[in-house]
């Protein structure tokens, strides 16, 4: 009877393709902060981390700062979607809705800001919404979806308008890039644009997010349209599309965000499924979602600071999940991916 029940329990659970199993799967310990304790919109779009260790939030009505005991807060009441660090001049780019500039601090240590958008003649005020922003050497590169800035010093020093919509601003083995809907991926080239060889595989649908892998010149591309993974040659302009194990999450939640950790695992980051941390074969670990953690599923961001801690901006509040530590806590839920 024992070896009856047996086999009738591994049929079930093995060969029922279309089911979701429970499985027993390990969560490394996490914190949600919600909007009530760092008192600001409850939508943070990035994340990202100070020079001195404070990690800030992108938020809806501003910035957020947190140093790991209390929050201090910049509500100037202007949506800031992104943020990048010059660790060699202490200023924090930033960007949203009809808004960019950088804050910095003063000799006594209070932040100052400063909006290189209010120096744009009004013919250029139609930039709407700031997607990316990268310092090189003395220049400052700003896409935004109508068009792109240059500035050097403070001071506009070229713009340009592709005629398509423009999305994400990348650096790619030293290269600054950009995705245009109607043209694929770009170069910012001698401040002139230039097609990147082979990019236009993703012409039309729809770029997400680009991480580029160790070798330095293969880039790991989720195009948001077809829902799918490609590997692309920077050098060769060759591209790929790769299966994963993790394929049916991703053909039903998409990905926003795409992360390679420090040990070599991935996350990444869905639409409105949660977070998937794989391996480096992209086989899942664990995943966050409602149903095991109780985190909002709807993600905008992932980013691991200097302590190896993982940082996760949702529509309702921010979760830090303590990777570092490998404690990971056992627990039986439906996590959502097919078998």
């Amino acid at each position: 009877m024992k070896r009856i029940f047996l086999l009738l329990f591994v049929i079930v659970f093995f060969f029922n393709k279309n089911s979701f199993g429970q499985y027993r799967y390990g969560l490394p310990d996490y914190r949600i902060f919600y909007p009530t304790e760092y008192n600001a919109h409850p939508q943070t779009f990035s994340i990202s981390q100070l020079w001195d260790g404070r990690i800030i939030f992108c938020n809806a009505q501003g910035l957020v700062l947190y140093d790991g005991k209390s929050f201090e807060n910049y509500i100037f009441d202007k949506v800031v979607r992104v943020a990048y660090l010059d660790s060699s001049s202490k200023k924090l780019y930033f960007g949203g809705d009809d808004n960019f500039g950088y804050m910095e601090q003063d000799s006594l240590g209070e932040f100052k800001f400063t909006f290189l958008s209010d120096f744009l003649p009004d013919s250029l005020q139609d930039f709407t919404v700031t997607l990316g922003i990268i310092k090189k050497d003395n220049k400052v590169y700003v896409s935004t979806i109508k068009r792109i800035f240059i500035f050097k010093n403070d001071s506009l020093y070229k713009s340009y308008k592709t005629g398509s919509f423009i999305f994400k601003l990348f650096e790619l083995n030293g290269k600054i890039c950009f995705y245009d809907a109607g043209l694929g991926i770009c170069e910012i080239k001698n401040d002139t644009i230039l097609k990147l060889k082979g990019g236009d595989f993703c012409k039309g649908k729809g770029l997400s997010d680009i991480c580029m892998l160790d070798d330095g010149y293969e880039a790991l591309v989720s195009l948001s349209g077809t829902k799918e993974i490609y590997k692309f040659n920077i050098n060769t302009g060759i591209s790929e599309k790769i299966n994963t194990p993790i394929d049916y999450y991703i053909k039903k939640h998409g990905i926003v965000k795409i992360k390679k950790l420090n040990d070599g695992n991935w996350v990444f980051v869905t639409d409105n499924g949660g977070a998937v941390f794989t391996n480096e074969n992209f086989l899942p670990i664990f995943v966050f979602n409602s149903v095991n953690s109780g985190i909002d599923e709807k993600l905008s961001d992932v980013f691991q600071d200097k302590s190896g801690n993982i940082w996760i901006a949702t529509s309702n509040g921010v979760v830090v999940v303590y990777y570092q530590n490998k404690i990971f806590k056992v627990v039986n839920k439906q996590i959502g991916i097919k078998n």
